[in-house]
């Protein structure tokens, strides 16, 4: 879950706001959409930011900072390390309903609402029976919120645990800042996330995906770490 940050960028909270129009495709090859008259970023107005882009799609990992918040030792008052049917019983009690499809390893709700806001899915993740990551799915808000709902959440746990590291990634022609940044994201060209991490070596991630909706993700350093060392020794 967190082997893929590129860039961070100390809190640095994302300002820019613009959005398209959501049945633009693609961009083509001259830099616009091929179906219709919605412009998306000019190659040549962006040749300024040639170094910036550059660095921007970068496949170096940078460690993110470590916090002096509230440690994350679980999600929604679930330790990590909870058991699985532990772990059912609270969500029940809080008024989730049991997904068809749960498994040893994943617990599946749906009809949970969690920070006041109504999610679509939430999971919960099991490694040897014991409970190592949540992740709570937000459905996609209208496009001009995306970057706004994505503001308001980060402003609210950086309440609770400290400052975020925010992490944007983007490929040409797009580039941080030209007002494209949710047509890049949608089309698969930019990843913008935040994340928090604290001296237990655990760590909570907010992504926006590609479909616009945002991912919030729980997740206990140690026991995810294990789950993967089991997983090696299956070759």
């Amino acid at each position: 879950m967190l082997g893929y940050l590129v860039c961070l960028a100390s809190g640095v909270i994302i300002e820019d706001a613009t959005v398209s129009n959501p049945n633009v495709p693609a961009p083509g090859a001259g830099g616009t959409a091929s179906s219709t008259n919605i412009t998306v970023p000019n190659t040549a107005a962006t040749a300024s930011n040639t170094d910036a882009t550059t660095a921007n799609t970068s496949k170096e990992v940078t460690a993110p900072k470590i916090l002096n918040g509230k440690p994350i030792e679980g999600f929604w008052g679930i330790k990590f390390g909870t058991t699985r049917d532990e772990a059912k019983k609270a969500i029940l009690a809080k008024g989730g309903t049991l997904n068809s499809g749960s498994s040893a390893a994943l617990l599946s709700f749906s009809g949970v609402t969690f920070t006041q806001r109504r999610l679509t899915e939430l999971q919960l993740k099991f490694t040897g029976g014991k409970f190592y990551e949540a992740v709570a799915s937000y459905p996609a808000p209208d496009e001009t919120q995306v970057l706004g709902t994505f503001n308001t959440i980060v402003s609210e746990l950086n309440a609770v645990y400290g400052q975020a590291e925010i992490s944007k990634s983007f490929e040409p022609p797009y580039a941080d800042g030209d007002g494209y940044a949710v047509q890049a994201i949608k089309f698969g060209k930019a990843t913008i996330m935040a994340i928090w991490k604290t001296v237990n070596n655990n760590a909570i991630q907010l992504q926006i995906e590609k479909d616009l909706s945002m991912s919030l993700y729980y997740t206990d350093g140690t026991l995810e770490k294990q789950k993967d060392t089991k997983k090696s020794t299956d070759y």
